[in-house]
């Protein structure tokens, strides 16, 4: 568990990059831009993946579940391949789809192949 002050900082910037508009859409789905709350988020480190873990396993909006699981893959932490495919999963199964909800889905396909070869 992270403390409330830190918890408090992940919000905020997760709130910040959800504020930021895709700069492109590929088939309609939103490309996440890697922006300075992004950047800020993987610089807090390892310690910040138990409370993204919490974020991405709850009731959430796509835009955000999206960018948990960016920042998860950009992470690489081990302990969140098992989050990632049940977000994915979870995902998925939804329907009708939006766009959101397939940014989600190629973010925890990216993520998860960033778990896989390594590369954080």
């Amino acid at each position: 568990m992270i403390s409330p002050a830190l918890a408090r900082k992940v919000e905020l910037l997760l709130a910040e990059a959800e504020e930021t508009e895709p700069v492109s859409y590929s088939l309609g789905t939103p490309v996440l831009p890697e922006g300075e709350a992004v950047r800020r988020l993987v610089d807090l480190g390892g310690e910040i993946v138990p409370y993204l873990i919490d974020v991405s396993r709850g009731e959430a909006p796509g835009k955000r579940h999206a960018y948990v699981a960016l920042v998860l893959g950009r992470l690489g932490a081990e302990v969140s391949r098992e989050p990632l495919r049940d977000l994915h999963t979870r995902y998925q199964r939804r329907e009708p789809k939006d766009a959101w909800d397939y940014a989600v889905i190629g973010q925890c396909s990216r993520a998860l192949e960033r778990l896989m070869n390594g590369a954080a």
